[in-house]
């Protein structure tokens, strides 16, 4: 059976404040689409968590309060490829 419409599946990556669901919160997410053979859209955005990052979190992504402090609470600014 030959396949009509092309494969598309997304890989979805969060970064957080930390790994408790009920305290923490996100700080960037990116999002790749793949059509089994190659990228063909790419998107991430950096988002104010609305609390501070710790350092320990900061050391891991590499996630600065300064990079999420100029946005308002939510998504900062986006970076979009098509």
């Amino acid at each position: 059976m030959s396949r009509t419409t092309p494969l598309r599946y997304a890989v979805v990556d969060l970064e957080t404040t930390g790994g408790r669901p009920d305290r923490d919160k996100i700080t960037e997410i990116a999002i790749v689409i793949h059509n089994g053979q190659e990228v063909i859209e790419t998107f991430s955005s950096l988002i104010n968590p609305g609390v501070s990052i710790p350092p320990m979190i900061t050391r891991i992504t590499g996630i600065t309060q300064e990079m999420v402090d100029d946005g308002t609470h939510g998504i900062c600014g986006t970076q979009r490829q098509v």
